[in-house]
């Protein structure tokens, strides 16, 4: 990704436009848990 966001810059700058900060990216994944809806079912199961 930043590779790509590199040549978009090295393009914009001969263009003579300002780059796009890396800020912009959306570097971090969310976690997600799976079986969550699962595991509250087996738990509501299990207590009843």
């Amino acid at each position: 990704m930043l590779n790509i966001t590199r040549a978009v810059n090295a393009r914009r700058s001969r263009s003579g436009m300002e780059p796009i900060p890396t800020s912009a990216l959306r570097l971090r994944r969310n976690s997600l848990k799976p079986f969550l809806e699962e595991q509250a079912e087996y738990d509501a199961a299990v207590v009843a």
